[in-house]
Formats: C-alpha cells, sequence, structure tokens
C-alpha cells in the first residue's frame, strides 16, 4: 500500500508543480544599451464588456512607454536577478499588461510580460532562448509599482490598486 500512494505522489508532482519554471542564470545574464517599459491595455473575451462584441474590438493598445536610465536598468536587472523576487506560484490566466523589453544594438535581446493583475511574469532571452515563467513576490511587485510610479506611468495611464492587485498582494514575504 505504501507503494501506491508513493508512486501516486510521484506521478502527480509534476502535474502540481509543472506550472513554474526554475531561474536559470543564462535567463537573465546579458549586457543591454537600454530598457523601455510599457503598458498595454489587453483585451480578452473575458475582460470585455457585455455590450461590446469581442470581434470589433482591437487585441491590443500601447498605453505608454518609457525608456529607463541605464542606471535603473541595471537596478531593475540586479532585481530579476534574484531568486527571491518570485514566489514559485502561477496562476491560470495568460492576461500581461506591462512589458519590459532590454535592448542591445537596436535588437530586443530580453522580453518580460508581466501582468498587473496576477502577478504572473514570463521572461524570455531572445539571444539563446532561454526563458521563465513565475509570479513575482511581493518585494519584485513593490518595486515594480515604485518604478511605474517614478517615471509616472500609474498616474498617466490612470491605473489604480484594483489594476496593481497582482503586483502587491503579500504573496510569499
Amino acid at each position: 500500500m505504501k507503494w501506491i500512494a508513493f508512486i501516486l505522489i510521484l506521478g502527480f508532482s509534476p502535474i502540481c508543480f509543472g506550472q513554474v519554471d526554475t531561474l536559470k542564470h543564462e535567463t537573465l545574464e546579458f549586457d543591454f544599451d537600454s530598457v523601455i517599459v510599457s503598458v498595454w491595455d489587453i483585451y480578452f473575451k473575458d475582460y470585455s464588456s457585455r455590450d461590446i462584441e469581442y470581434s470589433e474590438v482591437p487585441p491590443s493598445k500601447e498605453l505608454i512607454h518609457v525608456q529607463l536610465t541605464k542606471e535603473d536598468g541595471h537596478e531593475l536587472l540586479s532585481q530579476l536577478k534574484d531568486p527571491d523576487s518570485y514566489d514559485g506560484t502561477r496562476a491560470n490566466l495568460s492576461h500581461h499588461d506591462v512589458e519590459i523589453e532590454f535592448y542591445h544594438s537596436g535588437e530586443v535581446i530580453n522580453n518580460l510580460e508581466i501582468s498587473a493583475l496576477s502577478g504572473n511574469v514570463d521572461i524570455n532571452n531572445l539571444s539563446n532562448g532561454e526563458s521563465f515563467r513565475n509570479n513575482v513576490s511581493n518585494t519584485l511587485g513593490s518595486y515594480l509599482v515604485d518604478l511605474m510610479k517614478k517615471y509616472q506611468i500609474i498616474e498617466s495611464i490612470g491605473y489604480d490598486e484594483i489594476d496593481l492587485t497582482g503586483l502587491m498582494l503579500d504573496n510569499s514575504d
């Protein structure tokens, strides 16, 4: 009977923990010239008003984009490299509205897609193909909110606490 329980636990482990990745050193190891943070209004059927036909709504619209200083770009990269910046969970929503792109010689070399609603983060290193999917911890979420406030992103697009729920929840601290 113990063997059956052991096999069942072993068999279900990949299902239970298969949604998150382990941060690899190579995913966030690169040189960059500039960093652009943009916020998008993403239209999904689940978030649309009942009065709007989904087929009539554009799939996405950029609300704002700003270029970070080199110093803020390095601080952001340092935050992203910290394993404590992620809480090891993943929401089922695929929605994302904050995009951060690292550039080198005019080319996007690393792309982050973050959901301010759920806290999901997808990191894609376009130069080596490494990727990482997880959820932001309260530490990284607070840092991102402060960064967006510093660059007046939140005020410019009219976000409030509800729009930033995924970045402001205390999931792991």
